[in-house]
């Protein structure tokens, strides 16, 4: 059994020499950006940014060891603790994850429980809850009152059965996408990493959390501890809210994997849908069809998509690239094509990565 209780990881406070303030002698100079109303988590000018991990029965113990594990990583690259968090179970103090490892948490949920920022996780194959009702309306009442509440895993289910989630957009794990839409037609459910819609982050769970983690991390700090911790994760990759999730082969059609696997080898010098079409042996209407079933895109789109990955990726990891550069490499004709492209699909310019 796991005991999270001798840690001591109070909403409210954190005692003084905690391992979690030490200072990392490559970090001490770096300091927490504070910057709330830029990013999903509630922050306060003068301390860390406290977190209620609320744990579900037969939550995924993924999720919770790539938060905690990320959290820590995070705090020990700082002079001050960026996270503090408290676990706690639903209706025991005891709970038991899906693998069937037990852990006890530091306090049982009450409906008299505030917390600025709750995350709560749960597994695929969850179950009812004598709590349900009151939980139910516990969360209700923390969104009245300004809390940013996360969805992991299948949290985004569980609250779409209690009918809290009716008009939102919520990120889903695609092994489980298409009957989360069948059964919850009021919910914009999304195949993403993660999403957020006003106070409700949603994460698809597995892989998935340890890139929303990380993205809490780059939200206080900055993308140079961000990509420490990947590299101490052996993450050759960090992915956002923009990207999808990568469909196992076997889901995809042979063609459209083939056609992907050309993109990829050509990203600084693209080819045209004629032009893959007619390397596979295959018409262009076939191969348009075929990404249009799988993908949802036509063949350029996901094209392009992936370039503007691939150009996101080298900005993460090498700032000393120039925009001009990275367009190059990205098969761009130009710096303002590229950041126009790469504004509209994320939402923000490529400057901002610097």
């Amino acid at each position: 059994m796991y005991d999270m209780r001798p840690r001591d990881r109070s909403l409210r406070d954190i005692p003084p020499g905690s391992r979690r303030r030490q200072k990392s002698q490559a970090y001490a100079s770096v300091s927490p950006r504070r910057e709330s109303s830029a990013g999903f988590l509630k922050t306060s000018s003068d301390g860390p940014v406290d977190i209620a991990l609320l744990l579900w029965p037969s939550f995924d113990m993924h999720d919770l060891s790539a938060l905690l594990d990320i959290f820590e990583l995070a705090n020990s690259l700082h002079q001050h603790a960026l996270f503090t968090w408290r676990v706690l179970g639903l209706d025991a103090a005891t709970v038991e994850a899906s693998s069937g490892v037990s852990v006890q948490a530091d306090d049982v949920f009450s409906d008299t429980l505030h917390a600025e920022n709750i995350l709560i996780l749960a597994g695929f194959e969850h179950q009812a809850s004598a709590a349900s009702a009151d939980f139910s309306s516990w969360l209700c009442r923390q969104l009245e009152l300004g809390t940013r509440i996360g969805l992991i895993g299948g949290a985004s289910n569980l609250l779409a059965q209690m009918g809290l989630l009716d008009g939102c957009r919520c990120a889903a794990h695609w092994a489980h996408i298409d009957g989360y839409r069948r059964q919850h037609h009021q919910v914009d459910f999304r195949d993403q990493i993660y999403h957020v819609d006003r106070q409700i982050l949603s994460c698809s769970g597995g892989c998935g959390t340890t890139d929303l983690a990380l993205a809490l991390v780059r939200e206080l700090s900055s993308s140079e501890v961000t990509l420490t911790i990947a590299d101490r994760l052996n993450r050759s990759l960090v992915r956002d809210e923009h990207d999808v999730q990568q469909l196992p082969t076997s889901a995809v059609n042979s063609l459209t994997r083939s056609a992907v696997h050309i993109m990829r080898q050509h990203i600084e010098t693209p080819l045209n849908s004629r032009e893959i079409a007619a390397r596979l042996g295959t018409s262009l209407r076939r191969l348009q069809r075929c990404f249009k079933h799988d993908e949802k895109l036509t063949p350029t789109q996901f094209y392009v998509r992936e370039r503007l990955l691939q150009a996101r990726r080298l900005l993460w990891q090498d700032p000393s690239l120039s925009i001009a550069s990275v367009a190059h490499r990205c098969g761009f004709v130009s710096g303002s094509d590229f950041a126009r492209n790469f504004t509209r699909q994320f939402g923000y310019p490529p400057s901002r990565l610097y």
